[in-house]
């Protein structure tokens, strides 16, 4: 049945490559041209969490936090967007460090076939002590959510941004040996051993993406009539969801990656909307998602509502303010800067 069905995975890797490649040739680019260059935008400016991060301090004083661009506000109400409708797209699909991670633990099942490996790997899944460590830890990317939230707002500064992997991954291309770069060296050799450890204990975005998740329209659905309890996607799930224990999978864990409903073979998991008898296709899910998210960027750009630097207005008459990195920009000066030319 799976050979016969079009495999979405196949689909989520290409997606999960284009996403990773526009980053990475971004901090090639910053590098070979140097980060003084207003041609190429900052990676950071594509990072929705940073667009939470300084949401607070934009809604109260009207300026966005050093570090902080207009694109990571447009680019996290985009996510907003697609989260209200597709789940957790974002994390399956998108993430950066989500790709790294899976990626590299795929390299790590080649070692799993290692018989000391085999043996000791089946010892641990029978210890109890693991697996109530990993019902605790699972809920460490709450409490740091939370954490992160309330001193952000309260110091005005990113305080997150040192020991995150996104901007490690941005250092460790330029060659830079930071906190953030340790820390993503740490998450990729675990990956090789387990499934997205970032992800599943210490992502705050992934937190609040699964948080509001629960809201979405569009979920994996089982069928208990056609369901046999196999537990096939319980097992091929990377996330480790336990998919027969739901009739709507809202797990707050669940990447939407769609593993579940290629591996089953009853057709009893399938993509719907609350009240809606006919199924949505994972073609549809796809192209709606995809859709929703760049065409808010792209609707952003094409009004001017963006911008990945200080730099604005265009060719000669560009302008660099000396205080947008340490003081930020108002909504009345993102306003006068569209109406002279936008940002670039």
């Amino acid at each position: 049945m799976v050979n016969s069905q079009f495999q979405a995975k196949k689909l989520r890797y290409f997606i999960q490559g284009l996403f990773l490649a526009f980053i990475l040739q971004l901090i090639w680019r910053r590098r070979l041209y140097g980060e003084a260059s207003s041609i190429i935008p900052s990676p950071e400016a594509y990072c929705p969490f940073g667009g939470l991060e300084s949401l607070y301090s934009f809604i109260t004083s009207g300026l966005f936090i050093r570090h902080i661009h207009l694109s990571n506000l447009v680019v996290f109400i985009a996510l907003l967007t697609t989260v209200i409708i597709g789940k957790s797209f974002f994390c399956g699909w998108i993430c950066p460090v989500g790709t790294l991670q899976e990626w590299v633990r795929k390299v790590g099942r080649f070692m799993d076939r290692l018989p000391a490996v085999l043996y000791l790997r089946r010892r641990l899944r029978k210890s109890a002590l693991l697996k109530t460590l990993d019902r605790v830890a699972i809920n460490f990317k709450y409490l740091l959510l939370v954490y992160i939230l309330l001193e952000t707002s309260r110091l005005g500064a990113l305080i997150f941004r040192s020991w995150d992997p996104y901007p490690g991954l941005i250092s460790l291309g330029e060659l830079r040996w930071t906190t953030g770069v340790y820390i993503l060296l740490v998450i990729l050799n675990l990956s090789l051993v387990t499934e997205r450890p970032f992800c599943r204990y210490a992502c705050p975005l992934g937190a609040l993406i699964g948080v509001l998740g629960r809201l979405s329209l569009i979920k994996v659905t089982r069928n208990a009539d056609n369901c046999i309890q196999c537990g096939l996607c319980h097992h091929k799930c990377p996330m480790g969801v336990n998919v027969k224990d739901y009739q709507r999978i809202g797990s707050t864990e669940c990447i939407s990656c769609l593993n579940c409903l290629e591996i089953c073979p009853k057709r009893a998991l399938e993509l719907r909307v609350p009240k809606v008898k006919i199924p949505i296709s994972k073609y549809l899910y796809v192209a709606l998602v995809m859709i929703i998210f760049l065409g808010m960027i792209n609707g952003a750009k094409y009004f001017n509502y963006w911008s990945t630097s200080g730099r604005y207005g265009s060719g000669k008459n560009a302008v660099i303010p000396q205080d947008v990195h340490d003081e930020g920009y108002s909504w009345s000066e993102i306003r006068g800067r569209r109406d002279q030319g936008g940002y670039k």
